[in-house]
């Protein structure tokens, strides 16, 4: 049994107050929507304003990292080439000072035998200070009677200051140790005092190189190697993410929008029916119904209207998102870096500047000074040939010498057997006319005949040089 409905006085009325409470809260609802999709809009200029400032700036910092690469390199290349000049310097220069070094170790084996260099005890050696008593009591005289030196050269040394090479120990011709070598008649001060200077030119590009506030090539390289691996990937682009929104968005919109119409429409349709029914017009009985109908779907209605309104709500939560990962600060903290590496790069552009200004200006010099190590090389290499020859030519005027000797000797028995000779026939003489002869006569008749003495016109000093010296030279000449 259905209960009886109430008069139309009372629910027309009724049903108006519904109708217009559903309206005004579904045009709330609406404008809360429509403030929402405002600030989206906002959000998405901000988002795509943002998205287009990192995508520019990120590329101009790719850019910068990859300019920043290049400069590095060329600064190495340069400094590079310097360092690469100095390294051949090197090079040069130890070879020259080792073929020095071990020219004056070679002369540093060659022994000069004190007959060589002594004169006999009434004059004074070669080399040796007449006036150093200490060193005169130590010096000792050989089987042929001359001096030998006391005082000889280490066999060790080398250019720079190190040891010289030479025997000390006492004894004549027989016992070596105390002969002079062949680095003892050399002045070996210009080679010191021409390292030493070489040396402290060379120290001079040291000093250029040594600066150990300015980074390295190496360490740029690796700095800007390090900023771009820091960098975080490219994000996907917005405009996908930010269309399906706004779609979403839209569609949204359009069932707000559809929904506060069906409820305008309804709240029309009850001022028309509460105007008609104030006017004493009778309604019939299905528009009452199609009324009450329509006023009861009213709060579904307005449940679409608050669930669509929250899902504005939602999509812009989610636009705030998207927007919200832009500008993190990565490529503003790059940015930093890159100026930083900047500075450096200009400090290692001003510090390889100065390397080259020194290396074009003590090159010159070091190569002079390398021109002069290889002189004395030369030099000292002259020297030792020139020995070399004097030993030689030595063992020559001495076997000349010996063979004039045999030749005098041969003479000499043959003058000693004509004087026998002659003494025999004077005598046969004398015998047989003598006595007959008149007093005063030739008084010298009976003398016997001369002595032949044959003398060199002059004195020439002789050298008595060991047999194993001059085979040693010898074979050397004819390897």
């Amino acid at each position: 049994m259905s209960l009886p409905s109430p008069p139309l006085p009372t629910l027309i009325p009724s049903l108006l107050l519904t109708s217009q409470h559903a309206l005004s809260r579904g045009q709330q609802l609406c404008t809360h929507a429509h403030g929402l999709t405002l600030r989206s809009a906002d959000l998405v200029l901000a988002a795509l304003e943002g998205e287009a400032r990192e995508r520019w700036g990120r590329g101009a910092l790719e850019g910068g990292l990859e300019g920043a690469g290049g400069v590095v390199k060329a600064l190495g290349a340069r400094r590079g080439k310097v360092l690469e000049e100095i390294r051949k310097w090197d090079i040069l220069r130890d070879e020259a000072t080792e073929a020095l070094d071990s020219q004056l170790d070679r002369m540093a084996h060659m022994l000069v035998p004190p007959s060589m260099y002594a004169l006999r005890r009434d004059g004074e050696a070669e080399g040796v200070d007449p006036f150093d008593e200490g060193e005169a009591e130590e010096d000792a005289v050989d089987g042929s009677g001359l001096e030998t030196s006391a005082g000889s050269r280490d066999a060790g040394s080398s250019v720079g200051g190190r040891t010289k090479g030479g025997r000390n120990g006492k004894g004549g011709e027989g016992d070596r140790s105390r002969w002079k070598n062949l680095r003892d008649f050399v002045d070996e001060r210009e080679v010191d005092e021409l390292v030493e200077r070489m040396e402290q030119d060379r120290t001079v590009l040291d000093e250029a190189l040594r600066s150990p506030d300015v980074p390295t090539p190496h360490a740029l390289t690796s700095a800007l190697a390090h900023l771009r691996s820091s960098l975080p990937a490219p994000r996907p682009p917005l405009t996908p993410t930010l269309h399906a929104l706004l779609s979403q968005q839209e569609d949204l919109t359009s069932t707000l929008s559809i929904a506060l119409e069906s409820l305008t429409t309804h709240y029309e349709q009850m001022q028309h029916a509460d105007s008609d029914v104030r006017a004493g017009i009778m309604l019939e009985k299905e528009d009452v119904e199609v009324l009450v109908r329509d006023t009861q779907e009213v709060g579904p209605i307005l449940e679409e209207l608050e669930a669509a309104t929250g899902q504005v709500a939602l999509v812009g939560e989610r636009l705030r998102e998207a927007a919200g990962q832009r500008g993190d600060g990565a490529v503003e903290g790059a940015w930093e870096g890159l100026e930083r590496i900047r500075m450096g790069m200009q400090d290692l552009a001003e510090h390889i500047a100065v390397i080259e200004e020194t290396t074009a200006a003590i090159l010159p010099v070091l190569n002079a000074h390398l021109a002069g190590v290889n002189s004395l090389q030369a030099h000292f290499q002259e020297v030792e040939r020139a020995y070399h020859a004097l030993v030689l030519e030595m063992a020559r005027r001495a076997a000349s010498r010996e063979h004039a000797h045999g030749m005098i000797r041969e003479l000499e028995a043959q003058l000693d057997a004509w004087r026998a000779e002659e003494s025999r026939d004077r005598e046969v003489f004398m015998e047989e006319a003598g006595e007959w002869l008149p007093e005063g006569l030739c008084p010298g008749m009976a003398d016997p005949p001369e002595r032949w003495d044959v003398r060199p016109a002059g004195l020439e000093s002789g050298v008595d040089l060991p047999e194993d010296l001059v085979l040693a030279l010898i074979r050397k000449s004819t390897a």
